[in-house]
């Protein structure tokens, strides 16, 4: 039996099994430039690192129960599927964005496709990536907006009840998508 709401207690686990999966995901693409001794490899952390902050903070706050880290996140989360959208546009269009980052940087021109070899992705893996991601993003946001999440923050008290079949089942799908997300990123 918990005392607490299962859709606070599915958020958090979301976003710390995301946050984990992530920083597994960083490390492995920061290896992947360093191997090739990429200039990029820096700039890779430093993203990955300052995406990481970006959710541990209010993810840890949100643990700890309190009621901004919820707003925090509603922003976080609506930003990052826009973001995700507005990559998705880029990578479908990936020829004209080439050209345009070559025009504009002044660098060559099979750079942006030799950064894309060296991470082992191509426009159609990252779209595929991001397809899977911004579902469960929604889903994040519609946990963190309920009802029950709400008072619970307010409260910090809550009813026994007993929510763990439909928890692991949730769970459950996130270790699946995560499990695809590998496999075409090829972890």
């Amino acid at each position: 039996m918990d005392r607490m709401p299962k859709e606070y207690k599915i958020a958090v686990y979301i976003l710390f099994i995301s946050l984990i999966y992530f920083m597994f995901f960083s490390i492995n693409l920061f290896f992947r430039f360093k191997v090739v001794e990429s200039s990029l490899s820096k700039t890779v952390i430093i993203l990955s690192l300052t995406v990481l902050l970006i959710y541990l903070i209010p993810s840890i706050l949100l643990l700890l129960r309190k009621e901004i880290s919820r707003k925090i996140l509603i922003v976080i989360t609506t930003l990052n599927m826009a973001f995700d959208i507005f990559i998705i546009e880029l990578m479908l269009n990936f020829k004209s964005f080439a050209f345009f980052l070559t025009n504009k940087y002044k660098i060559r021109a099979f750079t942006p496709y030799i950064v894309l070899g060296i991470a082992r992705l191509t426009p159609e893996k990252i779209i595929a990536i991001l397809l899977i991601q911004i579902p469960w993003l929604i889903y994040l946001n519609y946990l963190l907006l309920h009802k029950e999440t709400k008072e619970f923050l307010i409260s910090k008290e809550y009813p026994p009840v007993n929510t763990q079949s439909y928890t692991l089942g949730v769970i459950t799908l996130l270790f699946l998508s995560i499990a695809i997300v590998s496999i075409i990123f090829g972890l």
